[in-house]
């Protein structure tokens, strides 16, 4: 096949403020008119040395009921496991509030 070429008419793109002002127009539409469920999984582990340890895992589910509610969300979890083919050193556990604590990307 031979090389094809595709050209258009030069098109005017709108100004930075019309392309800001339109998406902030269209924001309302973003926001769900229904309750929606979104469910996550998480992980976190710590890093001793070159081996990780404390694997922990949970999947969760957050309802969101919409900025039209009272209500902001509800959170549950459905499952939580300490997985035991790691290491597991319970001098590092640490409660959530802790601001020291570092999770790894």
């Amino acid at each position: 096949m031979d090389e094809v070429l595709f050209t258009t008419d030069k098109v005017k793109l709108p100004s930075s403020k019309k392309l800001v002002d339109f998406a902030i127009s269209r924001i309302p539409r973003l926001y769900p008119s229904d309750p929606v469920i979104y469910k996550g999984y998480y992980r976190e582990y710590l890093r001793k040395g070159d081996d990780f340890i404390n694997l922990f895992e949970s999947i969760l589910n957050l309802i969101d009921f919409g900025p039209a509610s009272q209500e902001t969300y509800l959170a549950s979890l459905d499952y939580k496991r300490l997985n035991s083919d790691f290491e597991i050193d319970s001098t590092l556990f640490r409660t959530y509030e802790n601001r020291k604590k570092f999770v790894p990307w």
